[in-house]
C-alpha cells in the first residue's frame, strides 16, 4: 500500500517554491522512489505545479468529475508506487466546511493509500500581511487597503491553529500528522524545501534543480503603487501585467533597498497576536511537546508602521513602470526575432519570388 504525503500549506509558507521544486524534479524524484503525479487537469487561476488542488473540490461542484477521476488515478498509483506527494495550499482554507475531512478521509481510504499530512504554520501577523500583499499583487487585483482587509477579510482565514489541527486529527484521522513552523530558525537548513524533504525522507542530490524564490512579497511602497494601478477599470479585464513586470525586474534590487517597516503598528501587532496566544501555546505543547508553550521563536520586532510618503513612493512607481517597459521591450524583441525568422524562411522567400515581390534590403 502506497503512502500519500499530503502537504496542505498553510498559505504563505513557501508553498509555491516547494511545488515548483517538486514539479521541476519529477524524474529525479522517481529515481529516489517518490512520485509527484500530474493528474491531467487544469483549473482557472491554479498553477500546474499545484497537483493537489482536486482535493479541495470535495465532489460537490462543477469539478466533481475531476475530483472523482483524480482519486481513481490515485488508487492506481498507490498500487505501483510506495511514496506519493500531493500538495496544495488551498486545502488549508477549504477545510472549513463541516464534513470536509470526513469526506476527504473516505476518498483516501477508498483509494487504498495511507495518509501522512504535513502542515507548516506561519505566525499569524506575518500571515495576514503576506496574504494581503498577495491579494494586491496577484490575480485578484484587490484595491482594498490593509485596514479594510483586516476589517472585512482576515476573519475568514483559518488562523486558530489549535482548532484546525485538532479537526484534522479527529476527523481526518491521518496515519501520521507532521506539523512544522515556518520560521528560518525552525526549518532544516532555513529552507522549506530542505525541511519538507527531510520530513518525507528524501535526500536531495546534485541532479535536483532548486528554483529561486518564485512568489516573494512586494515592498509596502510597491504594493501601494500596484493598488493604485488595480483601480484602473480597464486593468481589471486584462492579464496581471504589472505583477509580471515587477516580478521579472524588481525583486533582487528591491530586497536590498527595502526599509524594514510593517502594515501593523507595534501596538496593533501585539493586540492582534494576543488573540492567538492561548491557542498557539496549546499547539506548542500538544504538537511539539514544548512545555513552555512557545510556538514561534522569532521576536515581534518594533517596526515603524508604513505610511504613504510620496517622495518614497515616486521612485517605487518609476521602478514599477520601468519594469513594465523592460518587459514590453523583451516581448517586442522576441516577436521581431520570430518575424525575421518567418520572413527569411524558405517558404516565405519562395512565395515572394513567385509573386514577384522584391526582397527587402537587409542592410
Amino acid at each position: 500500500m502506497g503512502t500519500v504525503f499530503l502537504h496542505l500549506g498553510a498559505p504563505k509558507t513557501g508553498t509555491t517554491s516547494l511545488q515548483r521544486f517538486l514539479m521541476l524534479n519529477r524524474e529525479a524524484l522517481e529515481s529516489r522512489g517518490f512520485i509527484y503525479p500530474d493528474f491531467g487537469y487544469s483549473y482557472p487561476d491554479v498553477g500546474k505545479a499545484r497537483n493537489g488542488y482536486f482535493v479541495t473540490r470535495t465532489g460537490k461542484d462543477t469539478y466533481q468529475k475531476e475530483w472523482e477521476d483524480s482519486f481513481r488515478q490515485l488508487a492506481k498509483l498507490g498500487k505501483s508506487h510506495d511514496r506519493i506527494i500531493i500538495s496544495d495550499e488551498a486545502i488549508w482554507n477549504r477545510q472549513k466546511p463541516p464534513g470536509f475531512w470526513e469526506l476527504t478521509r473516505k476518498k483516501f481510504e477508498e483509494a487504498g493509500v495511507a495518509l501522512h499530512i504535513i502542515v507548516y504554520l506561519r505566525r499569524q501577523d506575518g500571515l495576514v500581511e503576506s496574504v494581503w500583499n498577495q491579494k494586491v499583487k496577484g490575480k485578484g487585483k484587490t484595491t482594498m487597503s490593509f485596514d479594510e482587509f483586516m476589517e472585512e477579510r482576515y476573519k475568514f482565514m483559518p488562523m486558530a491553529y489549535d482548532e484546525w489541527l485538532d479537526r484534522i486529527v479527529e476527523e481526518g484521522k491521518p496515519e501520521q500528522l507532521t506539523v512544522r513552523v515556518f520560521e528560518r530558525g525552525q526549518l532544516l537548513g532555513g529552507s522549506v524545501i530542505d525541511d519538507f524533504c527531510d520530513v518525507i525522507g528524501l535526500r536531495i542530490g546534485e541532479e535536483f534543480v532548486i528554483p529561486k524564490d518564485s512568489n516573494a512579497s512586494f515592498s509596502e511602497d510597491v504594493v501601494a503603487v500596484k493598488r493604485m494601478i488595480n483601480r484602473n477599470r480597464s486593468y481589471r479585464n486584462v492579464p496581471n501585467f504589472y505583477y509580471e513586470a515587477v516580478a521579472d525586474t524588481y525583486w533582487p534590487k528591491e530586497k536590498e533597498d527595502r526599509p524594514k517597516q510593517s502594515m501593523f503598528s507595534p501596538e496593533q501587532r501585539r493586540e492582534f497576536m494576543e488573540r492567538f496566544k492561548e491557542g498557539n501555546a496549546y499547539v506548542a505543547r500538544k504538537y511539539f511537546g514544548r512545555e513552555d508553550g512557545v510556538l514561534f521563536y522569532e521576536p515581534m520586532e518594533e517596526l515603524p508602521q508604513w505610511q504613504p510618503d510620496m517622495e518614497r513612493m515616486l521612485p517605487a512607481a518609476v521602478r514599477v513602470l520601468s519594469g513594465a517597459d523592460i518587459l514590453l521591450y523583451k516581448r517586442i524583441d522576441e516577436l521581431e526575432k520570430r518575424m525575421n525568422l518567418l520572413y527569411n524562411s524558405l517558404p516565405a522567400r519562395m512565395y515572394r519570388k513567385m509573386r514577384g515581390i522584391k526582397e527587402e534590403d537587409e542592410s
